[in-house]
């Protein structure tokens, strides 16, 4: 079936494996895959020694305190590829020692950053990816970061937050939900499906709430309402995430 989405472009509606599978069950997979590969602690101090040079040389192309671009972090470093998989995965981001450049898995990091921003607290990064290598890593980092190490972090920062799983689809349950959180919060950080596919994998951001609308975090993008925000957003590509899995308000 074809239609025409919100900017005229012509899509072609699939049947996708990520329409399946419940949110729940992603979280709870990527739990799971936190306490596999786990980083020890010589290898996360080692990493923030050298992310510490990196993110002074590097900071200076930050947007107002955002980072907008994961692509920026190429000389940060986030986790380790320790076997085939981890290797497969990460493959092109991975240095000679194993580790993997964070400019490929570090958004749901990314996304913490700039929340804290938003709600005034300055975390360095380094310190923060840290934090996550000690106890965040999904599969050794391959697969980005655990919802339960961000929830974990923001507790941390002395945030409270509430957790909303979605199943992807502009159903009334989900949309009353997304609305009532859009009164009570005005930071969050989502999770979704990359471009609504499985292959695409899962990407996570901060949305800040503006004078106008609502703002999202790497990439830039801003929408009139919390729900164009979790169901129309287009990355620099003019790739559609459709597949929300959750979102987490914080105050």
């Amino acid at each position: 079936m074809i239609f025409i989405d919100d900017i005229g472009n012509l899509v072609r509606r699939k049947t996708l494996i990520s329409n399946i599978i419940p949110s729940g069950l992603i979280i709870g997979i990527m739990n799971i895959l936190g306490n596999i590969g786990k980083l020890g602690p010589d290898v996360a101090g080692k990493h923030l020694f050298c992310n510490r040079l990196a993110y002074s040389e590097s900071k200076g192309s930050f947007t107002e305190g955002y980072i907008e671009n994961q692509n920026e972090l190429r000389n940060l470093l986030y986790g380790q590829a320790k076997g085939r998989l981890t290797r497969a995965i990460a493959k092109g981001y991975i240095s000679d020692d194993g580790s993997i450049s964070a400019s490929l898995n570090s958004c749901e990091i990314i996304a913490c950053y700039n929340a804290y921003s938003y709600l005034g607290r300055e975390v360095p990064l380094p310190e923060l990816i840290e934090s996550f290598e000690r106890e965040g890593t999904c599969l050794g980092g391959a697969f980005g970061s655990t919802i339960k190490s961000m929830l974990r972090s923001i507790t941390r920062q002395g945030f409270t937050y509430r957790l909303c799983k979605l199943q992807g689809k502009r159903s009334e349950r989900d949309i009353n939900r997304i609305k009532a959180m859009a009164e009570t919060y005005a930071c969050f950080i989502l999770m979704m499906w990359n471009d609504g596919s499985l292959r695409g994998g899962i990407h996570t951001v901060c949305i800040t709430r503006t004078m106008s609308g609502w703002c999202l975090h790497n990439p830039f993008g801003e929408k009139d309402t919390l729900i164009d925000a979790l169901f129309s957003y287009y990355n620099a590509d003019m790739k559609c995430f459709i597949k929300p899995i959750a979102l987490i308000g914080i105050k």
